[in-house]
């Protein structure tokens, strides 16, 4: 967490999170799996805002599968969401 305390900052508060998690099991190369976490939070007085993303990478012999999830809050609302899944061809000569 990173509190910001310049002249004129008016108290800004910044802070950021990351976590990241891979798993495969040895020989069979299509099980790899990453997981990426992420959040940021500014916060001012009693203003407070935060996002958050989760991605996700996995495969199959024939296709990369994406995710994410990206999150929008205000306090402790959520004021947005939203998510996508994608699937792309695995380029083999």
């Amino acid at each position: 967490m990173v509190r910001l305390t310049g002249p004129g900052d008016g108290g800004l508060l910044y802070a950021e999170t990351a976590y990241d998690a891979f798993a495969i099991v040895e020989g069979t190369p299509t099980s790899a799996t990453v997981r990426c976490e992420r959040e940021v939070r500014i916060e001012r007085d009693e203003w407070r805002t935060r996002v958050r993303t989760v991605s996700t990478m996995s495969a199959t012999p024939a296709e990369f599968h994406l995710t994410n999830v990206l999150e929008a809050f205000e306090g402790p609302d959520r004021v947005f969401v939203r998510a996508w899944a994608t699937a792309v061809p695995r380029d083999f000569p």
